[in-house]
């Protein structure tokens, strides 16, 4: 009899751990696909005469400062940031990367699909929130970082080569 108890006892114990795991379990299904808190509920956005009649193509033209903001693992802002480093024709733009967003004119954001190789990017102006440049790469292996640098770069220079010399 004392076993019986014994064992009906462990069963309740096991019972109690099996739906424990189910909720965290659901739990942590449920808030997946959740973004973390985005930089733009963060910093202030100010508009200004003088912001609001640029285009986002005269925006990223200007622009002199960047910070770059990763969601993914797979492609942390470190690598983004070295990666773009070493790229001379970033160096040639003459932006620099601050790791203080509220010092940056641009945002750089990246992130990754869940259970894809697409990572898409933003590039926002600081002050408006408006998009100014946006794409996608694909990649495996450790990739992302250099396709990342190379559209950035592209689109920069698209913008730069529209605008009037001074």
């Amino acid at each position: 009899m004392r076993r019986k108890l014994r064992a009906e006892k462990y069963v309740m114990r096991g019972s109690r751990l099996v739906v424990l795991l189910s909720i965290v379990a659901i739990t942590q299904l449920a808030t997946y696909g959740q973004q973390p808190v985005k930089l733009e509920r963060i910093m202030t956005t100010q508009n200004t005469p003088e912001t609001a009649t640029r285009t986002p193509k005269e925006m990223l033209a200007t622009a002199k400062s960047i910070h770059i903001l990763s969601y993914s693992n797979y492609a942390p802002s470190q690598a983004i940031i070295a990666a773009l480093q070493k790229s001379e024709n970033f160096q040639a733009l003459d932006i620099v990367i601050t790791e203080a967003p509220k010092n940056a004119d641009l945002i750089f954001e990246i992130d990754r699909a869940p259970f894809t190789t697409r990572y898409a990017f933003t590039v926002k102006d600081r002050q408006t929130s408006i998009i100014v440049a946006s794409g996608h790469v694909t990649s495996l292996f450790g990739t992302v970082p250099g396709k990342v640098t190379s559209s950035l770069v592209k689109q920069i220079k698209a913008a730069r080569s529209n605008q009037p010399k001074p």
